[in-house]
């Protein structure tokens, strides 16, 4: 077993929150193999395998290092912290990764993620961190342990975040298909993608939303004159939004969200679509 002792010590008497090695393992995002620097995993691009990682956070590279009664041991080679998408990005085109390696990620504040970075260099020996792991001391090895089958789907996190990211795919291609149709004017096709919209609407998915507001008001500021159908689908989603007496759940405090609720309303206001 790898000892946590140090790590663990070091986080409880330094920080308010309770954090151990094995609370991060069993909490972070731990996504399935990736291949040094291949941009394609099992057929998918690199940018749709880092889709399930938060912006912010402390994140690992791990290589394996044997299997065992059908799980694998895995030892942790690299250790960052920050922006993690784009750090990973950097990592899978300019790093010595020419081997199977996985990532996980666990997500925290960029000022807690650069304490963790600097306990897990105090504490263990990582291959890839040569610079920050030259003090001379001796140190251990990370070990960590993942079921076989997280190699190929990752773990139970990582399976949740790609499904959503499958929906949140689908939303959007209903919202274009949608407008394809008006300009096409193909009445079956407008029907029934209208349909769809007024469903997304009806569970305030506010990633769905954020996509509307965009397409609508992007149509609207270069002067597109919205037809009754866009109309219907504008005068739908206000009054979803009325019946609720306040703002979806979620979304509130997400300045982004607001402000382009605030552009798709005015720019509804602007061409007097409901008159």
């Amino acid at each position: 077993m790898c000892n946590h002792n140090e790590f663990d010590k070091n986080c409880k008497e330094e920080l308010k929150i309770d954090l151990s090695m094995d609370r991060i393992n069993t909490e972070s995002i731990f996504g399935p193999y990736l291949i040094g620097a291949s941009n394609y995993v099992e057929g998918m691009e690199t940018k749709d395998q880092l889709y399930p990682y938060p912006e912010f956070g402390l994140y690992m590279l791990w290589e394996k290092v044997e299997e065992i009664d059908g799980n694998f041991k895995i030892k942790c080679i690299y250790v960052g912290k920050g922006e993690v998408k784009k750090r990973l990005r950097d990592h899978i085109s300019k790093k010595d990764l020419d081997d199977i390696f996985y990532i996980s990620v666990f997500e925290c504040s960029n000022r807690v993620s650069k304490y963790l970075e600097q306990n897990v260099l105090d504490c263990y020996s990582l291959t890839l961190n040569k610079n920050e792991n030259n003090d001379g001391g001796e140190k251990s090895e990370l070990i960590n342990y993942i079921d076989a089958n997280c190699e190929f789907v990752g773990n139970d996190i990582f399976q949740y975040k790609m499904l959503e990211y499958e929906e949140n795919k689908n939303q959007e291609n209903v919202i274009y298909e949608f407008l394809l149709s008006i300009s096409l004017n193909d009445k079956n096709k407008i029907n029934k993608w209208k349909s769809k919209i007024k469903k997304y609407l009806d569970k305030g998915n506010v990633r769905f939303l954020e996509e509307l507001y965009s397409y609508i008001s992007i149509l609207i500021r270069s002067g597109y004159q919205l037809n009754k159908d866009l109309r219907e689908v504008c005068i739908y989603e206000l009054s979803v939004r009325s019946k609720s007496g306040t703002d979806f759940v979620g979304i509130q405090g997400m300045d982004y969200f607001l402000k382009l609720r605030h552009e798709y309303d005015r720019s509804l206001k602007l061409v007097h679509c409901f008159k």
